[in-house]
């Protein structure tokens, strides 16, 4: 598991949430998992989030990988000035970890101004 050198970004609090996760995830613990995603998500930042993403998409954490990907929505100005999560859009290595965040951003985005339609109609 990686050690908090790994994932410098993430506060030591959400990281030991973020180890959590992991083993809540692989033994299936699904209340804890998403208690686990809960607290992850309280932590999240600019600097910090594109770890917890690829974090969350590693340990099938659906939740939390949706928040990451509203909260890159939201704050994609910010984003965009840094190396790691330009990389993560445009690098060959998402790709290959199996990542398709600009696809799972474009389904964020449409699924939002979806629900945003069906709320202004109703």
């Amino acid at each position: 598991m990686p050690g908090p050198q790994t994932w410098p970004c993430i506060p030591t609090a959400s990281f030991a949430s973020c180890q959590l996760l992991s083993a809540a995830s692989l033994f299936q613990l699904d209340a804890l998992q998403r208690h686990c995603e809960i607290l992850c998500s309280q932590t999240l930042s600019v600097e910090s989030a594109v770890n917890t993403y690829k974090y969350a998409k590693i340990h099938s954490a659906p939740e939390l990988a949706l928040f990451c990907e509203g909260f890159f929505l939201k704050h994609m100005k910010a984003l965009l000035e840094q190396d790691s999560f330009r990389q993560l859009i445009y690098g060959r290595s998402s790709k290959v970890q199996g990542l398709d965040p600009l696809q799972d951003l474009q389904s964020t985005l449409a699924e939002r101004v979806h629900s945003l339609y069906v709320t202004s109609r109703v």
